[in-house]
């Protein structure tokens, strides 16, 4: 009995049937197969020397990776114990299809590594952010890249992690992340269009909706100021003199999804920046799903 693979070889010499009728049926019956084609659709893709085939494998490798990336989004808004670390990969896989969350893992791995060997329970907690702060800034060199700051790339926790240069969204987003893994109780919170850090006492179970409304705050921190610390009276004054929101709510934790959610509505203004609609239109629908 012959595989789905073998069965793949006559039917993608249908691609360029000028039938329109056999190519979508064609196209249907590999989108049904689903991401399992995509490695042999890649051999096939890289054989071809016929531009109508080699267009059509281009679609449907690209239908493919999409419809999953947008039923892995969903998954991920509405599922209760999301991780962020999943939320950054999903995210980069917009540019990177590819992506895992181990490879993010074992990108993080080294720098937190390093990081852990000079933490100890005896530290205060601001003793440990400023040892967080001297290898997150000083000796990897974290910082936002100025040069290009609307490039969509610095939403991308792989390539920032390659490049050590993001914007707000992706250097808060690692911080937290590694700060998480270290023990440390760091979440975000949404000001205005930006994100803050905010030290907790104790590291709270995910998601970050279950910590209590004005839990043991010891301080917040600017990720994109070189992780200087603020206290609550200093960030009173900042939402005051800018005429922000300075309710109970703005002092929160923001959950996972929201963070995200934030960044994907960056990201699609970076992409339309750089004239990418197309991938601008799928970070909005991205970002819907949120609401559903």
């Amino acid at each position: 009995m012959k595989s789905e693979y073998e069965e793949l070889t006559p039917l993608l010499k249908l691609l360029d049937d000028p039938d329109p009728e056999v190519v979508t049926a064609v196209q249907n019956r590999i989108l049904n197969i689903g991401k399992e084609a995509i490695p042999f659709l890649d051999k096939i893709w890289k054989q071809t020397d016929n531009p109508v085939i080699f267009k059509n494998i281009d679609f449907l490798i690209d239908q493919i990776r999409t419809r999953d990336l947008k039923q892995d989004f969903s998954n991920w808004f509405s599922d209760p114990d999301t991780s962020l670390i999943e939320g950054c990969q999903l995210l980069a896989r917009i540019q990177y299809p590819e992506l895992t969350v181990d490879t993010v893992r074992k990108l993080i791995y080294p720098i937190q590594n390093k990081i852990w060997l000079e933490l100890n329970q005896h530290l205060t907690a601001l003793e440990k952010i400023n040892i967080f702060n001297h290898f997150f800034y000083d000796e990897f060199g974290f910082r936002l890249n100025t040069e290009n700051p609307d490039l969509p790339g610095n939403h991308f926790i792989n390539q920032v992690l390659d490049t050590f240069r993001g914007n707000t969204f992706s250097i808060a987003m690692l911080y937290i992340l590694l700060a998480q893994e270290l023990g440390l109780p760091v979440y975000g919170i949404k000001v205005s269009v930006n994100i803050l850090l905010v030290y907790h006492d104790i590291l709270f179970p995910s998601p970050v909706k279950k910590i209590p409304s004005g839990a043991g705050v010891l301080f917040y921190i600017n990720p994109v100021r070189k992780g200087t610390v603020i206290g609550y009276r200093d960030l009173m004054f900042y939402l005051t003199q800018n005429k922000l929101p300075n309710g109970p709510e703005q002092f929160r934790a923001s959950t996972y999804q929201d963070l995200i959610s934030m960044q994907l509505t960056r990201l699609a203004s970076d992409y339309r920046f750089y004239g990418n609609q197309k991938r601008a239109n799928l970070v909005d629908e991205l970002r819907l799903l949120q609401a559903k």
